[in-house]
């Protein structure tokens, strides 16, 4: 009877070992666990896993710098070797689903969907390839650069991290399959779509799981993918529209130089009254701009042409005086074309480089 017992006993402790066993060698997450222990010799998966990934852009909005965001809505696309799981020789379970996080949302109610499945796309020689794909969609943080508005170029960044240190799995920008906006129209008005770059880099986190090294353990390192989408404002017709007011009063102040000499208290009036408006104009301009430490080629444009307001007026005064006899100084002409040129030059220094 005691027999009896002790060989039930015997067998639940089998049955529960080999029980326990078998969980041991379910799914091993690649975010908690080191799954290159527990490949063998004959196995062919290889870590670190080599990942490529690009984007497709659905839309682009709030392209505005008044805020500090902007919107997208995308597809990812990651390449893998691998599906979503790989069975070691010794009948270990290891995911090898390649999860990306994305970087510098502003708002926490994101959309972003990565199905558990891969597609398998193709075949390239030996070697087969799943595409794992997901949906995001968010409100990104970005800084405006102001430099040379209103001929700037913005580069949006959109950032992903993955999940996994850098023994585990590495991204990479795909080659192969090229990041694309989809429908170029969706860009709103006053911007032109000029392409999509990438680059890669790697970031330490100290919170994540450290990892064993033969010199001890270490903080996990990421790969982290950033892509830049070039956009270049159409600056041409919004610089018309923003400096109208300084080019009509530099107008009104030019016109000095089609009054005749006698009549100054007319023609200082006017070059006075062209300064006022430029002033004014200036402050617009600041008005719909947010505040930059910097000074813009929209700074540069009213500073100019206040500079050449001032340059006329002291002319004014200059043929004024009985003591000049200088014919360039006291022949309208002169002054008129030499201001005209200088104008004109200026500006498209401004504009082009």
């Amino acid at each position: 009877m005691k027999f009896k017992y002790i060989l039930i006993t015997i067998l639940i402790f089998a049955i529960t070992s080999l029980f326990a066993q078998d969980q041991k060698k379910e799914v091993y997450d690649l975010r908690d666990h080191y799954p290159f222990n527990y490949v063998t010799e004959s196995d062919t998966i290889v870590f670190p896993q080599e990942i490529e990934m690009s984007i497709t852009i659905h839309e682009l909005k709030d392209l505005t710098f008044k805020s500090n965001y902007f919107y997208a809505a995308l597809d990812t696309h990651i390449y893998s070797e691998y599906d979503t799981l790989y069975i070691t020789d010794n009948n270990y379970k290891i995911n090898v689903e390649p999860i990306v996080n994305p970087k510098g949302r502003m708002d926490d109610d994101v959309y972003s969907f990565q199905p558990w499945f891969a597609n398998k796309i193709m075949k390239d020689g030996s070697t087969q390839i799943f595409e794992h794909p997901g949906f995001y969609q968010n409100l990104i943080y970005h800084k405006w650069d102001l430099k040379n508005y209103p001929f700037d170029t913005q580069k949006l960044k959109i950032e992903f991290q993955v999940f996994a240190d850098t023994s585990v799995r590495v991204i990479k920008n795909s080659e192969k399959f090229e990041s694309i906006l989809l429908d170029k129209s969706s860009i709103i008005d006053g911007w032109q779509y000029e392409g999509i770059s990438a680059d890669v880099y790697y970031k330490e986190e100290p919170t994540y799981t450290k990892i064993p090294t033969n010199l001890g353990e270490r903080n996990a390192v990421t790969s982290v993918i950033s892509y830049y989408i070039s956009l270049k404002r159409d600056g041409l017709f919004l610089y018309f529209k923003l400096f109208f007011g300084t080019f009509l009063s530099f107008i009104i102040s030019y016109l000095v130089f089609f009054i005749d000499k006698k009549y100054f208290e007319t023609r200082i009036t006017l070059s006075i009254g062209g300064i006022f408006g430029a002033v004014g104009n200036r402050y617009f301009v600041e008005s719909i701009m947010p505040e930059v430490q910097i000074l813009t080629k929209g700074d540069l444009i009213n500073n100019l042409i206040i500079f050449l307001i001032v340059m006329n007026i002291l002319m004014v005064i200059l043929q004024n005086n009985a003591k000049i006899k200088n014919k360039y100084i006291l022949n309208n002409k002169y002054p008129a074309i030499f201001c005209f040129i200088t104008f004109v030059l200026l500006n498209l220094i401004i504009i082009f480089i």
